[in-house]
């Protein structure tokens, strides 16, 4: 009888340890999410005609736009007699993104009058994380990750 007993407390002990250990608040408590920073570097050939470059950058509620380049077709102004400025070949940008986030980066080039190249590299701590080019006369590079 007295181990009936001493098993019925001992079970009963146990049963109500396990019970006010357990958290009742509903709360899920969310890890705290790790940001990297990317480096996005956009190059083209003297050939080509760049239209934009723009990153859209998503948590999945919101998106955000950073137009990094637009071709607004207003010719650049200079005096007469003196040289045109050299013109951009390459555009550098850092992004700091989590797991949650997506970025998606794109690069249009405009008809050339020859076949030119764009080149799309991410880079995360300097290591090539994704690399695209794009090639000819009407040049669409798109990236996502």
């Amino acid at each position: 009888m007295f181990k009936k007993v001493k098993y019925f407390l001992v079970c009963a002990g146990l049963a109500l340890g396990v019970a006010s250990c357990s958290s009742d608040d509903g709360s899920d408590p969310k890890l705290p999410l790790k940001s990297e920073t990317y480096d996005i570097t956009v190059e083209i050939t003297e050939s080509v005609g760049l239209d934009h470059i723009i990153v859209y950058k998503s948590n999945g509620t919101k998106v955000t736009t950073d137009v990094i380049f637009k071709d607004d077709g207003i010719p650049v102004a200079v005096t007469p007699g003196t040289p045109l400025p050299p013109r951009k070949l390459k555009w550098e940008k850092s992004y700091t993104k989590n797991s949650e986030e997506y970025i998606s980066i794109i690069v249009k080039g405009n008809e050339g009058e020859t076949y030119g190249e764009v080149n799309v590299t991410v880079k995360r701590e300097e290591e090539i994380v994704m690399h695209k080019i794009g090639t000819g006369k009407d040049i669409l590079v798109e990236l996502g990750f």
